[in-house]
């Protein structure tokens, strides 16, 4: 049934055609990491330490992707290794036991370190099977628009939406989550008619209280105007903007220099987790 967006979680009354068809289109995406530590620090190879270790295997998805976490800062000599798993494969693994997962790793990385050890410790991420996420995070099927999050976002009466899934740019990271929460708590204050602004980690405009009604011109109307393409710079302050629309600021902040600008924003988060 439509309106059942899963076995465990049923709308009464039901969700709308436009709410439910834009859940249909973003399912969650399959993601497992999965961290071991070692006595030992093996994969070194002559006082060389590289941080990714790629695996090819006739079998694709075969624990393909290791990263050491003893060239990465605060993990230094930890000797942890973490493969990352996707899709068919992710959802698999996290159904195993940490006894099967381990021997499944070590049979691949025997094959990359015949000297490897075996682990003193195991963590496996079960997204999908954790029954308040189902997955990693949200995917955009083929046939999703820009604007796609913007829809998902939007209110039903006195029903908001929010999370990484509804991020025009950000879906599927951490921040895109941040982003919505701050974003989702401004609109509820300006549709409670409160004008004080949320304490931001990261700079954020004043939002307008969303039209109660849904329609798809509101939609491409606050998408429009929170377009972070058209809107200031990440750290502008608020006095470059007009006091009638209160639309300065961004949706989401774009950071020049990192990643493509849009979805990574690693100085901001370090710079925050810094301080």
């Amino acid at each position: 049934v439509k309106e059942k967006i899963n076995e465990t979680l049923t709308f009464a009354p039901p969700l709308p055609d436009w709410k439910s068809d834009v859940i249909a289109a973003m399912p969650m995406a399959y993601y497992t990491k999965i961290w071991m530590k070692f006595e030992e620090h093996f994969w070194r190879i002559n006082t060389t330490d590289k941080e990714f270790h790629i695996w090819a295997d006739e079998m694709r998805g075969n624990f393909p992707v290791w990263q050491n976490f003893n060239v990465l800062r605060d993990f230094e000599d930890q000797n942890i290794l973490m493969v990352t798993l996707s899709g068919r494969d992710a959802y698999s693994a996290e159904g195993m036991s940490d006894d099967t997962v381990i021997r499944r790793a070590m049979g691949v990385l025997r094959q990359m370190y015949t000297n490897a050890s075996e682990p003193v410790g195991i963590h496996v991420s079960r997204w999908s099977r954790d029954p308040f996420f189902y997955g990693a995070y949200s995917d955009r099927t083929t046939g999703t628009f820009a604007y796609t999050g913007n829809v998902l976002e939007y209110p039903i009466n006195q029903l908001f939406f929010s999370g990484e899934a509804t991020s025009p740019h950000a879906y599927g990271f951490l921040h895109g989550a941040l982003y919505a929460g701050n974003r989702t708590t401004s609109k509820l204050l300006a549709c409670m008619g409160r004008t004080e602004r949320v304490p931001n980690l990261i700079p954020l405009t004043y939002y307008k209280c969303p039209f109660l009604k849904y329609s798809l011109d509101n939609v491409l109307d606050t998408y429009e105007w929170t377009d972070p393409w058209r809107l200031h710079n990440e750290f502008d302050d608020d006095e470059s903007c007009g006091d009638d629309d209160n639309t300065c600021g961004f949706l989401e902040p774009r950071n020049e220099g990192v990643g493509d600008g849009l979805r990574h924003h690693t100085k901001i988060f370090r710079h925050l987790y810094d301080n």
